[in-house]
């Protein structure tokens, strides 16, 4: 019985101590690239279009290339060498910013290479359970926010950042892992898996198009756009704790339908649109998690997927910009197409699953 409580506390502390390590850490990621990228002495450097395309470059080295990486990452079974190497490119691309088109290819490698080791790692501490994938991406929002506001006010806080990024080093190689890529749920026989695939990869499409082409006008004001990245970042660590507990369809779907409504009355009353943000984000680590459960034992490659899905989805918002932002009904009508793909997916997903003693909440 003492060996067994021994074994619950040392596995208690392997987790409490890693989700602090890669949450914090995401938090200073994101940061990073944002301040730098969005700075304003690297936009004095470039012109209007070399700026955008710059953008744009980021995004798809960091996001897009997530899968291709994250499949290499599996085959060599090295995800905390990975996050190990990306504080290595992201210093490179600090200490390299007064040449913005190197520096923006190693912060995009960088965050790359952080996400899906953390990623993996987090995936692994309780697998297949949503809730702790959601606490790790959660503050990349908040480091997100903050970073452009330093970013865009001019500090990038050079020498401080490389002194954590060394200091996550450190960190990175003393906290034990756990078990990683145990391929749990390797016998399960998915029926119409590639279906499963697509709709979850669509879902996850949808969600980022309407994430980046939802311009409220209020989110103009400072206090306001606070507000809404608090939303993003509470919704997303909320979603995998509600969706384990009540069920990943009946938490995600639910949300998502009345989302569509308080979305829809957002652009007029700010309250109901930080509310609708909350609730739209809370399917994050739902799909991230039955992605990831698809396909076990190649983890970095299911968050990969859901990162491609979300730069696919960025990309009308990039290359027209305002053209193909969404009004109060396009916002509704979106959410509601989102929430009928997540919910034909995970009605299919959760009935494969049934035969092996997998049941929905």
């Amino acid at each position: 019985m003492l060996q067994e409580s021994t074994g619950r506390e040392k596995d208690g502390a392997i987790l409490l101590r890693n989700m602090a390590l890669y949450s914090i850490v995401h938090a200073l990621v994101d940061f990073t690239c944002a301040a730098v990228i969005l700075s304003k002495a690297t936009a004095v450097l470039l012109s209007e279009d070399s700026y955008v395309f710059m953008i744009i470059l980021y995004n798809i080295i960091a996001f897009a290339l997530q899968a291709p990486l994250g499949y290499l990452v599996d085959k060599l079974r090295k995800p905390v060498q990975a996050a190990l190497l990306s504080y290595f490119f992201l210093a490179a691309g600090v200490l390299l910013r007064d040449i913005p088109q190197i520096s923006v290819c190693f912060l995009g490698l960088g965050n790359a290479l952080y996400h899906l080791g953390g990623g993996i790692v987090t995936l692994n501490l309780k697998p297949g359970k949503a809730l702790l994938p959601g606490l790790y991406v959660a503050p990349g929002a908040a480091g997100l926010f903050l970073g452009t506001i330093a970013g865009r006010a001019g500090y990038v806080f050079d020498y401080q950042i490389i002194i954590m990024l060394i200091a996550a080093g450190i960190m990175t190689v003393v906290i034990k892992p756990p078990q990683i890529y145990t391929k749990s749920g390797e016998g399960i026989s998915y029926d119409k898996f590639e279906l499963i695939i697509l709709l979850l990869f669509l879902s996850v499409g949808v969600r980022g198009y309407a994430g980046m082409a939802l311009n409220y006008p209020w989110k103009a004001d400072l206090v306001l756009l606070t507000a809404f990245t608090s939303a993003v970042v509470l919704g997303k660590a909320l979603g995998g704790f509600l969706g384990d507990k009540l069920g990943w369809t009946r938490v995600s779907v639910s949300g998502l339908v009345i989302a569509s409504l308080l979305l829809f009355f957002g652009f007029q009353a700010t309250y109901l649109g930080i509310a609708g943000i909350l609730l739209f984000n809370m399917t994050m680590p739902i799909t991230l998690t039955a992605m990831a459960n698809m396909l076990p034992g190649r983890e970095g490659f299911a968050f990969g997927l859901t990162t491609m899905a979300l730069s696919i989805g960025a990309l009308p918002v990039f290359f027209f910009g305002k053209a193909v932002n969404l009004g109060k009904w396009s916002t509704a009508l979106t959410v509601l197409i989102l929430a009928l793909v997540l919910y034909e997916g995970l009605k299919i997903y959760f009935k494969s699953r049934e035969g092996y003693g997998f049941e929905e909440n």
